[in-house]
């Protein structure tokens, strides 16, 4: 809430101050967002009628600049203008050529008694406050020629002068600024009127010391116009960016907070993202993981089991059990996981499960689930599937025992590994006949036999 306030302060201290002792505009009116007139304020909706936008008056918001040029001067010489808030905008090249002419230089006041001279004293007053009248018998501009009046400020209103100038058959209003107080600045500004839908013509604002130079070369010039004094000048059309330069720095000042949160967040979500895809297992790796099918009794491949049951589990009768594969470098304790870690179910008779190189086994719908979409490590030892596990080193023995029990006992450790490979598939028979019976037992089984 306090930000555009904030920003409108900072915009009204930028804008010129009027100069002391001369008619006072305040700072909302040098901005250019309210008219005074009669001690009031009221928003200066009055539209151009001419000109080839619409933003030419965004409630009255400008800080243009064009140009005005003498032409008939060697070198041409050029002032900078402050376009008013109201009246018509020139927005076309190359802009609007006519006779620059001191409204004083061919009227008076309509209670003035004394008649004009030529050259005219730079001190008479040139205010151009209405109502003006041209002396009878005196020489005055064509209404078919194309002339700029020339006027200083004070006395009236922006608005009056120019209506004033209007009337009379300017063209355009040139309205000059008064001198600054000592230790004063001498700046242009944004001229604004409440009252002013009637007003057609451009007028612009120019500096007191542009206009006094402009009122030296108007004496010094050697080309008239009906009788009168001027110089040829061009009134160079208005600086479109200009228009819009304030309210962009406005938007982008209001902007800028939530287009910088928003660049910072996507940043982090496609770091979060990045970092997200590096914790994931990738699908061929998961997929080429071994598949291992509960028999009930042991682990079997998945493609043995496929071969022994092709119909799938029946519960009527059990077909031959495979023979157990044996995972190579698997721990003791691998045939002795009994539940799946994630969903802390039991393993049933033709679950099918995902074995990771640290031999722990899950459902392999769920671990699928969790490598790809979360994590690439075990969910219990959170070991990495995309890298193997190290074998333990093997047990060294001493090599003279070694030596000596292999000279003369050679056939001694292949006849023990078939033996205890045979005891395990007695003990796992008898295993099997014991679980198949107890799953017969219903609740009539009594428990002691």
């Amino acid at each position: 809430m306090l930000l555009p306030l904030l920003l409108l302060l900072t915009a009204a201290s930028a804008v010129p101050l009027a100069p002391a002792g001369t008619h006072h505009d305040p700072w909302w009116t040098r901005l250019g967002l309210f008219g005074t007139r009669h001690g009031s304020f009221a928003v200066d909706y009055g539209m151009p009628q001419n000109g080839d936008g619409w933003f030419w008056n965004i409630n009255g918001w400008s800080l243009a600049e064009s140009e005005l040029s003498v032409v008939d001067q060697d070198p041409i010489q050029t002032f900078t203008v402050r376009p008013a808030l109201f009246g018509a905008h020139i927005v076309s090249s190359p802009g609007l050529l006519g006779h620059l002419l001191p409204l004083n230089s061919f009227t008076v006041h309509d209670n003035a008694s004394h008649d004009l001279t030529i050259p005219y004293p730079l001190s008479k007053e040139n205010t151009g406050c209405p109502p003006l009248r041209v002396p009878d018998g005196h020489p005055r501009p064509s209404m078919n020629e194309s002339w700029l009046a020339l006027i200083i400020r004070g006395d009236c209103g922006f608005d009056e002068k120019v209506r004033q100038a209007q009337s009379l058959g300017a063209r355009a209003a040139v309205i000059g600024g008064q001198a600054p107080p000592p230790g004063g600045v001498d700046e242009l500004i944004a001229m604004s009127a409440p009252y002013s839908r009637d007003i057609s013509i451009p007028a612009v604002y120019i500096t007191h010391t542009s206009y006094i130079k402009l009122l030296n070369l108007i004496i010094a010039s050697n080309t008239s116009t009906s009788g009168l004094r001027t110089v040829s000048v061009v009134l160079g059309p208005e600086e479109t960016w200009a228009w819009w330069s304030p309210i962009l720095s406005f938007a982008i000042l209001l902007l800028l907070p939530s287009i910088m949160t928003l660049i910072t967040l996507l940043v982090h979500r496609i770091r979060a993202a990045r970092h997200a895809a590096r914790q994931r297992a990738p699908g061929d790796v998961v997929r080429a993981l071994p598949v291992r099918v509960w028999t009930g009794v042991v682990w079997v491949s998945e493609k043995d089991w496929l071969a022994s049951h092709p119909h799938g589990v029946s519960h009527s009768s059990d077909p031959p059990t495979p023979e157990p594969e044996l995972v190579e470098g698997a721990p003791k304790w691998f045939d002795n996981q009994a539940e799946c870690a994630i969903c802390l179910s039991s393993f049933a008779r033709g679950d099918r499960v995902r074995v990771l190189p640290c031999s722990h086994i899950f459902h392999v719908e769920e671990v699928d689930g969790w490598l790809l979409n979360r994590r690439k490590v075990c969910p219990i030892c959170k070991a990495d599937v995309t890298h193997p596990v190290p074998r333990q080193p093997q047990t060294h023995t001493d090599p003279e025992h070694a030596s000596g029990s292999n000279s003369t006992h050679p056939g001694t450790a292949s006849s023990e590994g078939t033996e205890r490979r045979w005891w395990q598939r007695v003990l796992r028979r008898v295993r099997e006949r014991g679980q198949s019976g107890a799953a017969t037992a219903t609740e009539r089984t009594p428990l002691l036999s």
